[in-house]
């Protein structure tokens, strides 16, 4: 190994907000004797915040590569090889319903 580099961590957060709306159970309009005469669904609106995490780091190396005649100990060929930009990154999704309205 002729030389290793690895670059510190690099952490980034973004969040969005989505709204929905989602079923919240039935209006009913009742008669004189108490027995539902008509059924409306109601809509509610959910709000989440959704934040995503990600994480990630690169690095480099070289690696001097020598073909040696091993009766003589003579280099017969010395060439770098390099590994460029490998990269790792990691993500992570969170979800929560805050109070929060949609307009």
């Amino acid at each position: 190994m002729v030389s290793l580099y690895v670059s510190p961590e690099s952490n980034t957060s973004t969040e969005r907000t989505e709204c929905t709306q989602v079923e919240d159970g039935y209006d009913e309009k009742l008669d004189t004797a108490g027995r539902v005469i008509s059924r409306t669904l109601k809509y509610k609106t959910e709000t989440k915040t959704i934040t995503t995490y990600s994480a990630s780091r690169s690095a480099n190396g070289t690696v001097l590569l020598q073909l040696v005649d091993e009766h003589t100990g003579k280099t017969l060929h010395e060439q770098a090889i390099d590994g460029h930009h490998i990269l790792v990154t990691v993500q992570r999704c969170l979800w929560s319903l805050p109070p929060v309205k949609c307009s």
